[in-house]
């Protein structure tokens, strides 16, 4: 049970080892002190600098500055979806741009199925499971915002 909690501590403050140069030896992700304490927000203007035993988050010069008592954000990975997020860091974000829907199930809708397969849309996969349903999937998600 230690064990576990000592994990799940390591893999939600963890930085992925693939933001970093590929460095000899470097095998893992990395616990990085104190900028793991900064929040996450999709729109953080960041830059990681890298120097021989050393990581730092700057901003970049096109980034706004910040003023004193603001917030100073970090960006855990781009195109992170509340699905991720949750899993990996124990969080979700009201209204994130990077949800996606990745499968529907339709109920008493299977004499539409055919309908459907014809539609041959590209990306997705209907089926049915002999109860009336149908089950759509979509290889790359429906985004937020998109139109109905």
């Amino acid at each position: 049970e230690d064990w576990l909690w000592a994990r799940a501590c390591y893999l939600s403050r963890a930085f992925d080892r693939a933001a970093f140069p590929a460095e000899p030896g470097c095998e893992s992700n990395l616990l990085l002190p104190l900028l793991d304490a900064f929040n996450h927000v999709h729109k953080a203007e960041i830059e990681w600098r890298f120097g021989e035993g050393s990581a730092a988050l700057m901003l970049p010069p096109t980034a706004t500055a910040y003023e004193k008592g603001d917030e100073v954000f970090n960006l855990y990975g781009p195109g992170l979806s509340n699905a991720k997020l949750l899993m990996r860091y124990g969080f979700a974000l009201r209204g994130n741009p990077h949800d996606s829907v990745d499968e529907l199930v339709f109920e008493s809708c299977a004499e539409r199925l055919p309908l459907l397969m014809a539609a041959a849309v590209p990306g997705t996969q209907a089926t049915s499971d002999g109860s009336g349903a149908v089950r759509v999937r979509f290889s790359q998600g429906l985004k937020r915002g998109l139109l109905e």
